[in-house]
């Protein structure tokens, strides 16, 4: 009686295991680096927790909401675009804050490193992305990927490499 109940509870443990996607901060950050590069915020939705939060050491109060941040995204890639000054963005190893792995947001003319940003991911989700200046984000050690990035948009290799 005992062994019969046992290979049943196996059976539904693996089950529930196979079907649980894992979400890393890889997949995550090439994701947003996406977004960055394409200026289209849908191709983080999918992503993003309900509750997810996003802060930046720039601005004093976090934002909450999967929603607010979406329509917080679209209306400045409305305005940078119509500015000229769409961001980009590439992966990068440059350890801070609990994470080995960010993106490197670039901007201006020419484009030069503005921040850092790193990502919480629990599960299947995208709860945080993280905006920092400290860290400096001259001192990441960029990966080469810029994801969905045209060519002719990547900016110039930084010439003294990573730093610190």
């Amino acid at each position: 009686m005992g062994q019969s109940q046992h290979p049943a509870k196996e059976a539904s443990v693996s089950d529930t295991a196979s079907t649980t996607a894992t979400l890393t901060e890889r997949e995550a950050l090439t994701a947003y680096a996406t977004m960055i590069n394409t200026g289209d915020p849908s191709a983080l939705a999918p992503l993003l927790a309900p509750d997810f939060t996003y802060t930046s050491q720039n601005v004093l109060t976090d934002m909450v909401g999967k929603d607010a941040y979406l329509e917080f995204m679209a209306a400045k890639f409305e305005t940078m675009s119509n500015a000229g000054l769409m961001p980009m963005a590439d992966l990068a190893h440059r350890p801070g804050y609990g994470h080995t792995l960010c993106a490197v947001l670039w901007q201006g003319a020419p484009p030069v490193p503005q921040c850092l940003v790193y990502a919480d991911v629990v599960g299947e989700q995208l709860k945080a992305i993280h905006l920092c200046i400290v860290p400096a984000p001259e001192s990441a050690e960029l990966l080469g990927l810029w994801p969905a990035l045209p060519e002719d948009r990547r900016p110039a290799p930084l010439t003294h490499g990573a730093s610190e």
